[in-house]
């Protein structure tokens, strides 16, 4: 069962409404997603892709703009030249990103090396974004999932007025905000199946995990209440959209997602 929580885009901040639907959401420049791992994020997210496709609509995918699928000597490669093609533009982020991420306190410091090489990904994709006239790019692991990552690894509580300047810096005004929401206990399920590695979240039984499990979805909330709040107090509405992904196939989500999108 998919419970879609929708807002009356045609009177958001964004200005434009979506009766003739343009080719990139009026002045929505990307469709962020965010959610727990197994939450079903990226499976949406490309159905989502070819959804909008079908309809005529120009998008693109940060998979194929970062090499997400490839080995990881090509993917990287890839991810340091988008870093490196943006670093005059995005210096300024960059280096705030990496100062908050060590504000954070990390536990190592190859945590610290991991989440600010994710955070100066993401932010170099969202560059390449601005320049991408007339395409909307679907984004399953943006800026939100970067930081909840940071505080994945992080010694520290979170707090959102860490955040809240470089989200505002980085264009999360011209993001509209995917929130896949799942039972944590199904999302570790899922988690399991798909991952043969192992992470923080996945390497033991759920009973030993719970208090991990409950956390992350905590900062999965404050994210999204964030974003609400720094966006556009008055109507933050317009820039959520709440999936609740209990258990119908991810056609199903994306496809009601499209509609929600296509229907102003």
């Amino acid at each position: 069962m998919i419970s879609i929580v929708f807002p009356d885009l045609s009177s958001n901040s964004f200005g434009k409404s979506f009766e003739s639907k343009p080719p990139s959401f009026g002045l929505i420049k990307f469709i962020e997603f965010i959610g727990l791992p197994g939450s079903g994020k990226s499976t949406i997210a490309n159905c989502l892709e070819a959804e909008l496709r079908l309809c005529g609509l120009q998008v693109v995918s940060r998979t194929s703009i970062l090499a997400d699928t490839s080995p990881f000597l090509p993917r990287h490669a890839r991810r340091l030249w988008v870093v490196a093609r943006n670093v005059w533009s995005c210096r300024d982020l960059y280096r705030r990103s990496f100062l908050q991420a060590r504000q954070s306190r990390q536990q190592t410091v190859w945590d610290l090396a991991k989440v600010s090489w994710n955070l100066w990904t993401v932010i170099a994709l969202i560059a390449e974004v601005e320049r991408r006239q007339g395409t909307t790019v679907i984004v399953d692991q943006g800026l939100l999932q970067a930081i909840w990552s940071v505080q994945l690894t992080a010694t520290q509580p979170f707090s959102p007025e860490l955040w809240k300047d470089l989200l505002l810096a980085a264009g999360i005004r011209g993001a509209l905000i995917a929130n896949i929401h799942t039972d944590t206990k199904v999302a570790h399920m899922r988690a399991l199946a798909r991952n043969s590695n192992g992470s923080r979240l996945t390497d033991r039984s759920w009973r030993d995990m719970e208090r991990q499990w409950e956390a992350a979805a905590h900062t999965v909330a404050d994210l999204v209440k964030l974003v609400g709040e720094i966006v556009d107090p008055d109507n933050s509405d317009g820039h959520i959209l709440t999936v609740e992904n209990v258990g119908a196939p991810p056609e199903a989500a994306a496809r009601e997602i499209a509609s929600a999108l296509l229907k102003k």
